[in-house]
């Protein structure tokens, strides 16, 4: 009776449980490519710096992680121009904004001239972590300049090699509104003739829809889950309202897998004892892994 109980008991937890776990789910319920998953990592602070070290050195999971998701976008590419990536999400704290970020850092790391763009004016965040001024920014750019050169004096160097930043600026009573014109789409086509690749930290789906605005000018969009914490009633929804609005999708990313999450944490702790970046002894295995 009582192993019949915990089993019952396991059973309802799971049925309870709507969240987004397996790659299953992402490739067979969202419809789907799998692109990657990055663990979750004890973060110290919030600020760009500490995002560098995270994803620097050749043991750092993480970094590991999201130049594998960086070479997954560049074979999803398929000969098919891959500029300007929209980052979003189905909801408000599954990640977005870390993985827009990172995303940056590593194409960054290739050599190629990045921009980061702020495309959310309702709760930005870049230029916080990256420590920047915010008096002005995107929302300034969209109300106030006549042309597109003036986008210019409005980009930061991200202390980043390779890097530079477009913050929000002061967050406007309107944002749809000065998404919706044609200044967007100037600084997008602008942004093509200055930089090797443009990556734009979007909305989430829910519960506004600025990110079907960006959508229409990114040449693909990347969909951010949070392990365990993504509904995924809502996540369908997302992706539903994603294909409805004509976006180019090229596939989901896991964020904040935990170490002992079934085939995920089997991944990570094969990687971490068999792999050539890391032993418990300090030794190196000629061992080749793959995802």
């Amino acid at each position: 009776l009582g192993l019949l109980g915990g089993y019952l008991l396991a059973l309802g937890v799971d049925a309870l449980d709507r969240t987004i776990h397996t790659q299953e789910y992402i490739e067979k319920r969202l419809g789907l490519a799998f692109l990657g998953s990055v663990p979750k990592a004890e973060l110290t602070g919030d600020s760009a710096d500490i995002y560098h070290k995270l994803l620097s050195g050749p043991k750092s999971f993480t970094g590991e992680a999201l130049k594998n998701i960086r070479t997954m976008i560049g074979f999803s590419a398929a000969g098919r121009e891959m500029k300007v990536l929209l980052v979003t999400s189905t909801g408000q704290g599954e990640g977005k904004t870390f993985m827009a970020m990172s995303l940056a850092m590593v194409f960054a790391q290739l050599g190629e001239r990045v921009l980061l763009i702020d495309g959310d004016m309702r709760r930005p965040n870049l230029h916080r972590r990256f420590q920047l001024p915010r008096d002005t920014g995107l929302s300034h750019y969209l109300a106030h300049s006549q042309t597109v050169d003036d986008a210019a004096a409005l980009i930061r160097p991200s202390g980043t090699p390779n890097l530079d930043v477009m913050v929000c600026g002061k967050i406007p009573p309107n944002p749809s509104e000065l998404l919706s014109t044609p200044r967007t789409g100037a600084l997008v086509r602008w942004a093509r003739d200055h930089y090797d690749r443009i990556l734009i930290d979007g909305t989430p789906i829910f519960p506004i829809t600025d990110a079907l605005l960006w959508g229409q000018l990114a040449d693909t969009t990347l969909f951010v889950v949070k392990f365990g914490g993504t509904n995924a009633t809502l996540a369908v929804k997302a992706v539903q309202k994603l294909r409805e609005s004509d976006m180019k999708l090229t596939g989901a990313i896991v964020n904040q897998v935990t170490w002992k999450a079934g085939s995920y944490g089997d991944y990570y702790y094969y990687y971490y004892y068999y792999s050539d970046y890391a032993r418990p002894d300090g030794k190196t295995n000629d061992v080749e892994t793959t995802a």
